[in-house]
Formats: C-alpha cells, structure tokens, sequence
C-alpha cells in the first residue's frame, strides 16, 4: 500500500518514541573492523567520530546507550568514558 512521505513519518515518529535504549556491539560497528596492537601488545581500535556523534544525539533526546562486546581493552572503556556511557561495565 502506497502512503504519503508525511503519513509514513507520522508512523515511524510513533515508534521511534517507543525506543528507551540503543545497544551495539563494538568490533565492526563502531570500528573500520581493524585491530591493531600498540608496543605494549594491547588492542587498539580506530572508532569512527560520526558513530560518536550519533551516539551523542541519541543521549540528548534521552535514548540510553550501551556497548556490548566480547573484546576487552582499555579502549573500549576510553571510548565509553569519551562518550559519556561508562556508568557499569562488566567483564
């Protein structure tokens, strides 16, 4: 069924209110899905900033967001701490 560009945002926008929380995964999403290992043998990941963005906008219209990833690494949690969602974080 065809719908009007404006009918079908006025749908979509009732769902997208619906969204309390967003959740992704780390290694592939919020990364050019590379690891590289510094002198010291730990992981680094290059994150992508407008990911970083993106999360920042969800966060002022009041979505919570959660990173959930099987790596570990003080990036991870650098990035956490950088974007403001380091409440808990569990290994």
């Amino acid at each position: 069924m065809w719908l009007p560009k404006r009918l079908k945002y006025i749908f979509i926008k009732k769902k997208l209110r619906k969204i309390k929380l967003f959740a992704c995964d780390i290694d592939g999403v919020l990364t050019n899905n590379l690891l590289s290992y510094n002198e010291e043998g730990e992981i680094t990941r290059a994150f992508n900033v407008k990911d970083g963005l993106g999360i920042k906008i969800l966060q002022k219209i009041g979505i919570r967001v959660c990173f959930i990833s099987g790596g570990k690494g003080e990036s991870i949690k650098k990035r956490a701490v950088d974007l403001g969602i380091a409440d808990t974080y569990l290994e």
